[in-house]
């Protein structure tokens, strides 16, 4: 699929934060990644994302958005293969 140029958000430290706490805690792994979705959502790599990925995807039929979230080290990939 050929996706438009997407607007790229950074998520918020205090966030990122808060993302990172909850996975360094001692709750269960369902518990954590549930809790961790409703934060920030994940990176395809389980790390805390720090970039948000919106690509427009509107057509005749209706409007739509498809995100994508990344962290540091897997974004820093996706710019080299969009270059």
């Amino acid at each position: 699929m050929n996706l438009p140029k997407p607007t790229i958000v950074e998520i918020p430290k205090d966030k990122q934060e808060a993302a990172q706490e909850l996975l360094d805690s001692k709750s269960t792994r369902l518990t954590k990644l549930t809790k961790l979705n409703y934060i920030t959502g994940r990176c395809s790599c389980g790390k805390v994302p720090t970039k948000i990925l919106k690509y427009d995807v509107s057509d005749d039929d209706g409007e739509g958005t498809f995100i994508e979230r990344y962290c540091d080290s897997c974004f820093e990939r996706w710019v080299e293969k969009r270059v």
